[in-house]
């Protein structure tokens, strides 16, 4: 193996070999260590080692047969509370098989996104993922998807920092992926109409209590054998007030 340095296209340094070493890193058989010391950071750099300890299990998959381990603390696979979960199992023609799950969090929390991996790396920007499969503001900020496509490993650019326009494969799973979008939205709408109809439910519950409250401290005549409640001009005014507010509460 042999390394270079590059500048403006032209190399600056000479080739020179790289010796690989495999590391016996918590019980695994083989790995890759990276080792970084000396970091020279600029004033304004978003750097921290929290940081990288937060970003890394999404970039990567951890898995049973591959783990993460910064400065011996082994990385915790990600964890998603409060959410819905959405099953993705599709399989496309030109974007194969495509699995996963897609949350719908109970507020806007970290890490929202449409999470595309292949080969166990996550490809591309999330929230850019997201933002081509859905275009309402008050879903990006409540999903997080954990998309598995491992067949697009053609269609990843060099940098791999997002995938090929024209390629097929992708245009299929962006279109899967903006079905799965418009289900999770209408799961959602419809659990807000169900919350407001609770909320009316229970204004109505206060309403009918006040009311009996209120009636059963007026005084009671007898009209045609009949009890009456007699209710003066203010009374009646105040109970209207009373019921106007808990139905806008």
């Amino acid at each position: 193996m042999v390394s270079e340095s590059f500048q403006s296209g032209k190399p600056i340094n000479p080739t020179r070999p790289i010796h690989s070493q495999v590391y016996d890193y918590c019980g695994a058989e083989r790995g890759t260590k990276i080792h970084m010391s000396e970091l020279r950071l600029s004033n304004d750099s978003s750097f921290s080692l929290r940081g990288l300890k937060q970003s890394l299990p999404w970039k990567f998959q951890i898995l049973p047969d591959f783990q993460i381990v910064v400065n011996g603390d082994v990385m915790e696979p990600r964890s998603i509370k409060s959410a819905i979960c959405f099953d993705v199992d599709y399989q496309g023609t030109n974007c194969g098989e495509v699995t996963g799950r897609i949350y719908l969090t109970n507020q806007r929390t970290p890490n929202v996104g449409m999470h595309i991996y292949v080969n166990n790396m996550e490809i591309g920007d999330a929230q850019m993922h997201l933002n081509r499969v859905t275009d309402k503001a008050n879903l990006q900020s409540r999903i997080i998807g954990e998309i598995n496509a491992p067949a697009l490993s053609g269609a990843i650019v060099i940098d791999k920092s997002g995938f090929k326009e024209t390629h097929a494969g992708v245009s299929e799973l962006y279109d899967f992926l903006r079905g799965k979008a418009l289900e999770v939205r209408r799961y959602m709408e419809s659990q807000s109409s169900l919350q407001k109809i609770k909320k009316v439910e229970k204004s109505l519950i206060r309403v009918a209590d006040q009311t009996r409250v209120c009636l059963q401290a007026t005084g009671v005549s007898h009209f045609n054998n009949k009890k009456v409640f007699c209710l003066d001009r203010l009374e009646i005014e105040n109970l209207q007030q009373s019921l106007i507010m808990e139905l806008l509460s």
